[in-house]
């Protein structure tokens, strides 16, 4: 039986369709994806921030000067190869 072009045109569109459905179904993934990696990368540049300010503050009664100069050193000591 042949097919009239009505019908051929039908198939088209359902075959675009589910096309369509299946890219936004592969949208949603990458978008929860994306967010948990987003969530993910926030929780360590929190963690980061807060050793950071841990670290800037000074300890042992030293001014914030003398604080600073000795922690660059304690940088500068340990990135050396």
């Amino acid at each position: 039986m042949k097919k009239t072009t009505k019908d051929k045109e039908i198939e088209k569109l359902k075959k675009q369709v589910e096309k369509l459905k299946s890219e936004k179904d592969s949208l949603k993934r990458d978008k929860r994806s994306l967010r948990g990696k987003l969530a993910t990368a926030q929780t360590k540049a929190d963690k980061y921030h807060d050793a950071l300010k841990k670290k800037a503050t000074p300890k042992d009664g030293l001014d914030r000067e003398t604080f600073e100069l000795m922690m660059s050193l304690l940088d500068d000591i340990s990135t050396q190869p």
